[in-house]
């Protein structure tokens, strides 16, 4: 992974003592192959009123942009429940729509990786997704030694009750969806719910000192319509049956168990970090 990329984990976890393998691995980035689509798509696309230079979806495509929160408040993008699960609609809509405009500029589809905490997100990104057979939509757990080029990341609770449940405080699966990118870090929430947390807090003064924060304009799933999902989704897409199912178990399947070492500094302060991590992301 990259310097910036690297940076979160280095600053919130590792206190600074990962280093990256080389300088060209530092200084990776994601480079459009066909930075011609996003012209046509906009020359052919009224519904985005903005300039190319400063709509959101060019802005996340730029090459410089290696590691951005994309902040859903203005959009706005709310979780709904389903039985006793939870998705985002209009995040997933969102997540869709970059992933369409990566592959329409010519990254591969097996570089790029889409996550989620949440197991029924990952079950309404990959419907949204189903075409696009070299995408992988994985669970964090299921995301270990998957690394991608890309990563877009669905952190999905969004609400005016400020509640983000008990996955966001597992700080353990969030740096291994963040560390799964080497060359762009994508991640799509609701700032003002997620704040709330005591370990998220620490990471959004990060990005805001970074200036890696992006704010969606209101409506912004409606802006670009060539690369809106047109598929209706069945109203029987989950049943009863799924949902007592699914509500038996975890929402995500507990880690396998791993070799650990404990960080005696950062925000993991006394708490066993994985060991793959430690090992594997020093010398990228």
């Amino acid at each position: 992974m990259n310097a910036d990329i690297m940076l979160l984990s280095n600053r919130l976890i590792y206190s600074d003592r990962l280093r990256c393998g080389s300088e060209a691995v530092a200084r990776r980035s994601l480079v459009l192959p066909d930075p011609g689509f996003l012209r046509k798509m906009h020359l052919s696309n009224p519904s985005c009123s903005r300039p190319q230079d400063s709509c959101w979806l060019s802005q996340l495509m730029d090459e410089r942009c290696k590691a951005v929160f994309v902040d859903t408040d203005a959009v706005p993008a709310h979780d709904s429940p389903v039985g006793d699960l939870v998705e985002n609609q209009v995040e997933a809509q969102l997540v869709h729509q970059v992933t369409e405009c990566l592959i329409g500029s010519g990254i591969s589809q097996d570089q790029i990786g889409v996550l989620s905490l949440y197991r029924q997100q990952i079950k309404l990104l990959s419907y949204l997704l189903q075409d696009r057979k070299g995408v992988e939509v994985l669970t964090a757990d299921r995301s270990q030694g998957r690394d991608k080029d890309c990563i877009i990341i669905s952190m999905v609770r969004s609400n005016d009750e400020g509640q983000v449940g008990d996955l966001m405080k597992d700080w353990r699966r969030m740096n291994v969806s963040f560390t799964r990118a080497r060359s762009k870090l994508i991640i799509f929430g609701s700032r003002k719910t997620l704040q709330s947390t005591p370990l998220l807090k620490e990471f959004f003064e990060l990005m805001e000192s970074k200036a890696w924060i992006l704010s969606l304009p209101p409506n912004a799933h409606e802006m670009h319509s060539m690369l809106q999902c047109s598929r209706k989704r069945p109203a029987d897409d989950i049943t009863v049956d799924t949902m007592t199912k699914m509500s038996k178990e975890n929402l995500i399947r507990p880690l396998k168990k791993t070799k650990i070492v404990s960080a005696d500094i950062g925000i993991l302060k006394g708490r066993p970090i994985l060991k793959e991590l430690a090992n594997a992301h020093g010398t990228e």
